[in-house]
């Protein structure tokens, strides 16, 4: 019975390898960005019509994938620090880390109207409800984070709030996780978005991860676990049933929203010079 799960999934992975090898060429190729801003972030819509461009200074683009144009854009002006300049001598905006559409959304507890809401983090630890269409931004919310004074995830006073990566589920969770190395969990049906839990070390006594975090990413087959990664080096498996990690894949070096999951197959982006697609 192992040997046959065994080859089954052998099988698998070998057809999905002729499937990879047929991706030689670049479909399509937008150059028409003519922000100063280094592309940190993006998402497409649900269905495919729209592109969010997440960028370092504070802004989010909406492209349309059919002509490649610019359609919209807003500015997180929130968190801004006038009295700094960045490297072009602008005014120092916090980042958009992380991206994603929500078609249907509960804001101040009440549906939101729009059909496309974009919902962002930032690198001051900030998740942000925006309408890009109206340029309005309809909610925000802080993330308290804590930062262990022996990890290795410190830098600097501001760089230790950043949110990395954020992701829904289909039952109204989000999870949000970044530089202190903490998993969290949010009902995102509340009016103030209720934090559930932090991920923690549980019965499967397995540590949760040592350094910065910059991807987690929900099962889409299963709302209960949460794939992660980071400068730690390990994948962990974490069950929102149990709390914490309950299993852990060694190996990625995970610096970017780099994790995908279709069925029983994980596909993850490594820093790496080789096969960084494993």
């Amino acid at each position: 019975m192992v040997e046959a799960s065994y080859n089954k999934t052998k099988s698998l992975i070998m057809d999905h390898k002729k499937k990879f090898s047929k991706i030689k060429e670049v479909k399509k190729q937008w150059t028409e960005l003519e922000d100063p801003g280094d592309i940190f972030s993006m998402a497409y819509d649900k269905d495919g019509r729209y592109l969010a461009v997440g960028l370092s200074d504070g802004g989010i683009k909406v492209l349309n994938t059919t002509t490649g144009k610019s359609i919209t854009r807003v500015y997180n002006d929130f968190n801004f620090y006038p009295e700094e300049d960045d490297e072009e001598g602008a005014p120092l905006r916090n980042k958009i880390n992380s991206l994603r559409w929500r078609s249907k959304t509960s804001i101040k507890g009440q549906e939101a109207p729009m059909s496309h809401v974009v919902v962002c983090s930032t690198s001051d630890s900030e998740i942000q409800y925006w309408d890009p269409f109206k340029k309005k931004n309809l909610f925000r919310f802080k993330v308290e984070q804590t930062i262990d004074a022996k990890s290795k995830a410190a830098s600097s006073d501001r760089d230790n709030n950043a949110l990395n990566s954020i992701d829904f589920n289909n039952d109204n969770k989000l999870v949000a996780a970044g530089t202190d190395s903490n998993i969290r969990i949010y009902d995102e049906g509340t009016e103030c978005k209720d934090l559930l839990m932090t991920m923690h070390s549980n019965g499967h006594k397995m540590h949760g991860h040592s350094n910065r975090i910059f991807c987690c990413k929900f099962d889409p087959a299963n709302d209960n676990i949460v794939y992660s990664g980071g400068w730690d080096d390990i994948i962990l498996i974490n069950d929102l049933r149990e709390g914490g990690p309950v299993n852990k894949i060694l190996g990625p070096h995970i610096c970017g929203e780099s994790i995908d999951i279709q069925g029983n197959l994980l596909l993850v982006g490594s820093q790496r010079y080789k096969n960084a697609l494993q």
